[in-house]
């Protein structure tokens, strides 16, 4: 910057929400007791390491060489159709989600 020209800092506080366009953040929108049966269904299901991590794909996902092509992978278990319809209504989705 050269001499005499303005800049703008913008201040917020610590504790502030951070406005991202499209994106919204709801706390508690799962609750403690979903929360717990969520993750002892996940941690039953099907995971996979191809990709250097344990991962569970439910709907499209990547297959084939490097994951390169978008393909059916399995259906949505029925513990996961509650959340994904919530989140699909709650979003105002055109359609409901295709993977997870």
């Amino acid at each position: 910057m050269g001499q005499g020209e303005l800049f703008a800092l913008e201040i917020r506080r610590a504790d502030a929400p951070i406005e991202i366009p499209g994106f919204t953040l709801r706390k508690d929108y799962v609750t403690a007791a979903e929360e717990r049966a969520l993750l002892v269904h996940i941690e039953e299901g099907p995971w996979e390491t191809d990709w250097r991590r344990r991962i569970q794909q439910y709907g499209l996902g990547y297959a084939g060489e490097h994951g390169t092509k978008a393909t059916w992978l399995r259906d949505f278990p029925e513990w996961l159709f509650p959340l994904a319809r919530r989140v699909a209504d709650d979003a105002a989705f055109e359609r409901f989600p295709e993977n997870v």
